[in-house]
Formats: C-alpha cells, structure tokens, sequence
C-alpha cells in the first residue's frame, strides 16, 4: 500500500512539475496550438481523417485539442499526457531487484515529448500515437516476464510474443501511424536481450516487416507520398513542411531508455544517482534550449491580436518571414482594421488553407471580412463549419443570426441543390437534397412517384437521400418524377407543391474528371486530380500531390473523353507535361520522351505548354504557350485578375515530338490562346487579342475574339489566312466590346460553345463571366442563359454523345465553383442544370475546394503512380 501510495505522489509530482515548466516558459503555447486546429463534429471530416494511417490518434488530439481555447486547460491535459506516459515508461524499465518506486528516467521520453509541443507545426497525434506505443509494450512485457522455466514453457511463451507482436503492430499501424514501426523494432531489439539472442527470437522480426509491408500499400494506396510520412515521425508534423531533426529526439530518447532497462544487470547506488542526475539534466538542457521566448512572444501576439494594444503588441516581434502563414494571419487581422476588407480576405483565405483549412480564427475572420464585403453565402459556408465545433458553434450562432435577418432567399422551393424543372439522364446517381435551414423544420419526408411507382423516403436531419436501388427504379421506367415534400413544423406538416425532375433517355458518360483546389490566389495545401462515378457516388484519386512531392499537378485532358488517353501538366520537382496511354508500342528509346518517376509518359518540349486540345486523331494536340501575371483588387468583388503578358498557339506531334505552328499563330501583334479542334480535325479555333503594352496597368483593354484557321493533319500544315467567328469588335453584336475564351466543339462539330466575358482570358476570377452557344450550319450566336446566373460560369466540356455539358460555376456562394450538369437537344436548346449530386447533406459546405476543368470521360482511369 505504502509503494502504490508513493508512486501515486510521484506521478503527481511529476504532473506538476510539467504543468508548472510549461507555465512558466511558454503559457500561451497551447492556446496558439488550437487557433489552426480544431476538432469539428461532422462524419465526413472524421472518416477522412480515421481513413490514414495514425487516424485514431489524430482524432483523439485534435478532440483533445480543441479545449485549448483555455490556455490552461490546454497546459493541464499536455501534462497530464506526459506523465502518463512517464507512468507506462516506469512500469516497462521497472525491475524487481532494483526496489525503486519511481524509476527517474521515465521522465526523459516525456521531456523529449514536451519539446516538440512548442513546435508550431507538431501534430499532437504524435503523442498519443507514443501512449498508445507503450501500452502496447506493457502488454508484451507482460508476457514475456510470466512464469515458466521449462524449456518447453519457454519456447510457447516465445511464440505467444510473436503473435502478440504481430496483431499489436498492424493495431499501432492502423490507428497510431508510423509510431507501428518504432513498437516493432523496440519489441525486436529487447526481446533479444532479454532471450540472450536465443535463434527462436530471430521469429519476433516478422513485426518489422509486417510494418512496412502496410506502409507500401499505404503508398501505393495514395494515402501518403513518401516512405517518411508513414514510418518516421516525419508525420507528426505538418505533412507539407519538412519535419526539424528534433523530431527524432523522443523516438531516440525512449529507445535509449527502454533498452537500458532491459539490459541485465543490477545497478549499484551510485549508478541509481547517475539516473536522477540524468533526467534532471535532461530536463534542465531540453527546457533552456529548446524552448524559445521570442516564438513564445509571437505566440502570445496571436493569441491577444484582438486586444487594444495590438500596435504596441506587435512591436514587441520582428516579424521577418512574411510568406508563413502565421504573418498571414497577423497581417490579414491588420488588413481587417484597415478596413481593407479584399485584402484580409487575401491573407486570411491564403493562410488558412496552408493549415489545412480548419483554422477556428482564420474562419472567423473569414465571416468577418465576407460580411463587410456583402459576401453573406460564403460567410454562411465559414459559419456552418463553425457551427459544428464545441467552443465557436455560440459565436456562429449570432453571427448566423443577424445574416438572417438581412438576407432574403430567392430560391423557387426551399430545397437545396434546387432540382425543380431539371432534366436528368436515366444512368444518374440519386438527387438527394435538403431542406432550407429558413425554413426550420422539425421533421422532413419526401415522396417520388414515377408512374405507378412511388416512393416515400424519411427526413434525417432535414435531408432526403433516397436509395440508389429505389432510384434507378424510378429512373429506368418513367420520362418525369413527380416529388413532393412535407415538413413538420410546431408538430403539424405541411406539403409543398410538388416539383418536377425529367428524365432523358440519353445517357451520359459513367465518369468526370476533375481538379479538387482551393479557390486561392497563389498557395495551396492538399490537391490532386479525381475521378467521380455518376452513376453513385464513389470518388477516387487519379493523381494527388502526396505523390509528387507537394507539386501542383493541373489542365488535365482526354482523347474523346477516352479514359486511357489522358494528358495533364506537373510543376515543381516533376515539372512538364505527361501523357497517360494505353498503347502497347514500346516507347523506351523513343526520343519525344523523357525519363519519368511516374507511370506516365513524360513529353520532350522546348517550353512549357498549357490548355491542350487533342486532335481527333490522337496524333496531334494543340496547347498554347503562355507568360501569365496575377494582380489582387483590395476592394472590388473580383478578388484577383490573371492575364497573360503573351501567349502563342502551338500544335503538338505525339508521333513525331515536333512542334507545329504558323506566324498567324505566334504573332507579336496579337494573343493567341486556348486552341481546340473541330469534330473533323480540319480546323483549329483559338481566341485572338490584339497585344497590348504593360498588361499589367491595361488588362482591361484585352479582349479577345474567336478565330479559327484550317489544319491539314496529313501534312502538319496550316492555311495562310485567319478567318474570325466571334469579332467582339463588331458594335452590331451581342458580344461587342466583351472578351471571348474556352471554346469547345460539340463531338458532332455542329455547335461551339465558349466562355464570353468583360476583359482578359482568366474567366474564372470575372463574376459577370456567360455561357454561349454559336450554331455553326446557321451561322448564329447567343448566349446560354439557361445555364448562366449572375456569378461566374466559366469552364464547360461536352459528353462523348454531345447530348450533355458539364460547366463549373460560382452561384452558390460567390467563391467555391462545383460542377452543374445539363442536357443540350438537337437544337442547341440548354435545359435547367442541377448540380453534381452527394450523399451528404453538408458536403460542398464542408468541401473547402473548387471543382477545376471537369471533363466528361467514358470509363475509370487507372491512378497515376509514382514509382517508389
């Protein structure tokens, strides 16, 4: 009893000695921590987070995280942390013999753990993941110091070990990461010792290999780009900032101490002191070293920013690094009470994104800054995200409140996507949808009737999603769906007039690609390129950047929408352009390729290419040549302009590698960019500017007209002349004094479609950025206004039928473009679009990424992957 009492107080001590150390040199450490990450309560977040290696114990510190608000809460639980697994540390290097309660160098793995908590980028999942580690330990210490000497006992007792190992690693692997490999070199390297490297012990190194076994398929899997971020303590860092050599210091220091205390000896007094003198030393060196007052300072300044004396505050630092993002967030917080609202918007957007996009102090700013600006339904976004924390959902409360209050809803029914009146394909997945949150409703339900058929499906939390198997039941047997909904509101329902869905016997191509990145100006966190089935809802990665060293990947494009002809571009470490097929010729000594980490082939190119079109052929692809340049608006809704300081069109020879153009195509006098192909291959059209002299300070007078010039595939030749189609500067024109870019040919070459809008070529940054629709047999343009609203609608492809389009488009929130599906009949005539259905109610809420070039494609493309 006096031993368990004892110990008792020296846990104590120790939870204390910690809480007072971490007070004393860097309070305001934890309060900082949950400013960039905070634990939301939404199942979409979770499972994608429970779905890498080390999930569980991410979850578990970022819920544990979030009670950082309160700097001391903050301070109590990391100690609490430390010293249990101080705790565990003494029960593994206690020994019978020794008679000591309290074993001093439990504490220098926790020291070590300590350190890394004044790290701004360190994960506290790394913590836990060591908890979970020496737990696992203590459970085979167990075993392995059990009675029984017989040789026999002896020798199951050994294998009891090894399958003990063995499920414990893949356990450590699934739910604590890379700490998987560190448990099972450990189990290795002691259970030698203390077997006397017996030969049956040798078996115990299946654990190791069964680790990085998991780690391949991890890799191969995509949900991690390097051998480091899954078996060193690299992943405990930001995945996108290079982890310090302090990293190492608590996987060494817990090596070095349970080793020592599996070695058989029995230490004499003097070298009991030597331990004592050990820890306390370690202590003392890690706490003077390590621990950096003036981080601690700019840590404080973040966390008083709001405070009156923030000018004095921010003077106490010299903030020297103005590209991290936690300048950012201090200069978007100035910009805000400069009232420079487009330039907190900036910084803050930029900064948040860097940190993975669930900053609680960044989001705020965010709804601040988009309110001031007028910008209510992407503060709505920030505000929803807020919503489902602990310590933020209040604030998001009130703030949701008063937009309330000054914002009306125009929506013809009070569901969400607005599906009424649109017209679907037979083959789509299921549209299911919400309830307004205006409308307050207690209960929802909702009945689909196709003909005799119906259907009646249950509310959950205000959203109908329908079976897929009932779905396509309802889809195959009739041309309309009747749907009515009903709301119970105060304990009484009431139904709405029921609404109409269409359903087309054309069927639309089973798969889209598409680019997943934040909508931002210069910086990114996480992208890739993905691949989303239409007909249900599975998503999948073609090419992310964990895979390419955090390198941007973007303009990826298809050969009639076939999935095993792919081209897209690469930048930073991988940079150039890459071309994915599934021809069998053997192109090892082909000259038009270069050496590539990839699956993919790598193009030679003089200089890089962007904006390709293939060719009907196959054999050619037009791309054009660009110097591009952005500038931000401080105060205008348009946020950023992009432009180009010159561009030419250029045609590609896949057979050949030779590159194609003609003076009419690369002329000084004008710009030339986004090429595309006719449905016969024989002409190629392009928008042309007439060249301008400091775009930078004229951007506004670029604009740009669509012209076409003729092909000769068989030779690689151009005609001599430049006819134009689309002349925006003809008065007499709709698209008069207007600027033209993305044109896209229908697959039967009967109709264009292009991108009309005020200035420039970058429509994606223009709200006031149309659809068109030129009829080339008769010779007509006009404007899609079917498919146009009063944001931005700016990239668009065709189905491989020409009986569908794809378009992305910023009318929900005024800053996130999601892809919008529409049926085009034999006219020409558009049909109502309906965005790109989900089977989660929240899920373009908590999406914090663009939709970017979707494109139309007739099967499943294989990822891309890198060669490891």
């Amino acid at each position: 009893m006096k031993t368990q009492l004892r110990l008792a107080l020296c846990l104590l001590l120790t939870f204390v000695g910690f809480s007072a150390l971490m007070w004393l040199r860097g309070g305001y450490n934890f309060c900082y921590q949950e400013q960039w990450h905070t634990f939301v309560y939404d199942g979409q977040t979770i499972a994608k987070t429970l779905a890498m290696p080390g999930g569980c114990a991410d979850i578990a510190a970022l819920w544990l995280m979030q009670f950082f608000v309160y700097p001391l809460a903050g301070i109590a639980i990391t100690a609490a942390v430390l010293t249990a697994v101080a705790a565990v540390t003494n029960l593994l290097i206690q020994k019978k013999e020794e008679n000591i309660v309290f074993h001093p160098l439990s504490l220098i793995p926790s020291t070590a753990l300590m350190v890394l908590h004044y790290n701004i980028n360190y994960i506290y999942g790394g913590s836990v993941a060591m908890l979970l580690m020496l737990i696992a330990l203590l459970g085979e210490r167990r075993i392995s110091r059990g009675n029984g000497t017989a040789a026999k006992g002896e020798n199951n007792k050994i294998w009891w070990i090894v399958g003990y190992s063995l499920v414990a690693s893949a356990l450590l692997f699934v739910i604590a990461g890379a700490i998987a490999m560190l448990y099972a070199v450990l189990s290795l390297i002691i259970n030698l010792i203390e077997t006397r490297g017996r030969r049956s012990a040798y078996s115990i190194i299946a654990s190791p290999l069964l680790v990085f076994l998991m780690a391949c398929a991890a890799m191969y899997l995509g949900y991690v780009g390097d051998l480091k971020n899954v078996l060193l303590p690299d992943s405990y860092y930001n995945h996108f900032v290079p982890a310090q050599s302090i990293v190492y210091m608590p996987w060494a220091a817990t090596a070095l101490v349970l080793i020592v205390g599996a070695l058989p000896y029995k230490p004499t007094r003097v070298i009991k002191a030597l331990y004592s003198v050990a820890a306390l030393g370690y202590i003392a060196f890690c706490s003077s070293v390590y621990i950096d007052s003036t981080i601690e300072t700019f840590k404080e300044l973040c966390c008083k920013i709001d405070e009156n004396n923030f000018d004095e505050r921010i003077g106490r630092y010299e903030l020297a690094n103005k590209e991290t993002p936690y300048f950012k967030a201090i200069l978007a917080e100035m910009m805000f009470r400069m009232n420079d609202n487009g330039a907190a918007m900036h910084y803050a957007f930029e900064a948040n994104q860097s940190l993975g996009n669930h900053s609680p102090r960044l989001l705020k700013l965010l709804v601040r800054s988009n309110i001031a600006m007028g910008e209510h339904e992407v503060a709505k976004k920030y505000l929803t995200i807020l919503s489902h924390t602990m310590f933020h959902k209040d604030w998001a409360h009130e703030k949701m409140a008063l937009i309330r209050k000054t914002v009306k809803t125009k929506k013809a029914a009070p569901i969400f996507p607005d599906y009424a009146d649109v017209t679907v394909p037979q083959n789509i997945a299921p549209l299911c949808f919400s309830i307004a949150d205006e409308v307050q409703a207690d209960d929802v339900s909702a009945i689909f009737k196709a003909g005799s058929t119906e259907v009646a499906v249950s509310g959950n939390n205000g959203f109908i999603n329908i079976p897929e198997d009932d779905w396509h039941s309802l889809t195959a047997k009739a041309t309309d769906i009747k749907v009515r909904v009903q709301v119970q509101q105060g304990g009484s329902w009431k139904e709405y007039n029921a609404f109409t869905i269409h359903v087309s016997p054309d069927k639309i191509d089973p798969y889209i690609a598409y680019r997943l990145i934040e909508p931002g100006y210069r910086t990114y966190n996480e992208l890739g390129i993905y691949q989303r089935c239409l007909e249900n809802f599975e998503e999948t990665e073609i090419l992310t950047n964990r895979s390419t060293n955090n390198g941007c990947m973007n303009c990826h494009s298809f050969h009639k929408q076939n999935p095993d002809e792919m081209l897209f571009h690469l930048r930073v470490d991988y940079g150039g352009t890459y071309r994915v097929t599934a021809r069998t010729e053997d192109d090892a000594n082909n000259s038009k390729y270069e050496e590539s980490d990839f699956s993919a082939k790598k193009l030679k190119l003089e200089k890089p290419l962007v904006y390709p079109s293939w060719h009907p052929s196959g054999d050619f692809v037009a791309f054009s040549r660009n110097s591009t340049q952005q500038i931000f608006h401080p105060t205008d809704k348009q946020r950023v302009e992009v432009f180009d300081n010159s561009s030419d069109v250029v045609v590609l020879n896949l057979n050949t590698g030779e590159e194609l153009t003609s003076p009419l195509l690369s002329s000084e006098e004008a710009f030339e960019t986004f090429p595309t192909f006719s449905a016969d291959g024989k002409t190629l059209y392009f928008c042309s500017a007439d060249s301008v002299n400091d775009v930078e300070h004229n951007w506004q007078r670029v604009k740009y007209s669509l012209c076409h010039i003729s092909f000769d595939p068989a030779t690689g030749t151009f005609g001599d002349k430049v006819d134009t189609l689309v002349n925006v500067k003809n008065p007499t024109t709709e698209m008069y004094n207007k600027s033209v870019s993305f044109p896209r040919v229908s697959p039967d070459g009967r109709f264009l479609m292009f991108t009309l809008h005020s200035c420039g070529n970058f429509s994606i940054w223009h709200r006031d950025a149309d659809l068109f629709m030129t009829d080339l047999r008769e010779h007509k343009t006009s404007p899609l206004k079917a498919l146009n609203s009063s944001e931005t609608e700016s990239y668009h492809s065709w189905s491989s039928t020409g009986k569908w389009v794809i378009f992305s488009s910023r009318r929900i929130d005024g800053l996130y473009t999601r892809p919008f599906i529409a049926h085009i009949d034999s006219n020409g005539k558009a049909s109502k679009p309906f965005l790109l259905p989900q089977k989660e109610k929240e899920y373009y809420t908590f999406l914090m990424k663009s939709y970017n070039i979707p494109e139309f494609i007739k099967g499943k493309v294989k990822p891309v992957r890198k060669k490891f």
